[in-house]
């Protein structure tokens, strides 16, 4: 599979969701996980185990990786600032 842009394509979208990792015994949020989808309007979504490596070869990987963490440490940030507790 050829990766299909040289860069940002106008035709496909990627998201980022971070999901909080919980203690069960305090209720509160101990960590967090960061995942990536991309769905390409002709493909649908593609699975990160074909476009992780695509952007690797391509280079694309490290500003993917710079924006997948900006989302993270800004919803780590919202959590922290709605948490009457803290972050973590």
């Amino acid at each position: 599979m050829k990766w299909p842009c040289d860069g940002p394509s106008r035709n496909a979208s990627s998201a980022s969701s971070t999901q909080p990792i919980m203690a069960l015994n305090t209720n509160k949020i101990v960590g967090a996980e960061a995942l990536m989808r991309w769905e390409h309007p002709e493909r649908g979504v593609v699975a990160p185990l074909d476009f992780i490596p695509l952007a690797e070869e391509t280079g694309l990987i490290v500003p993917i990786g710079a924006w997948v963490l900006e989302v993270a440490a800004r919803q780590a940030a919202t959590w922290a600032r709605r948490s009457p507790h803290g972050y973590p």
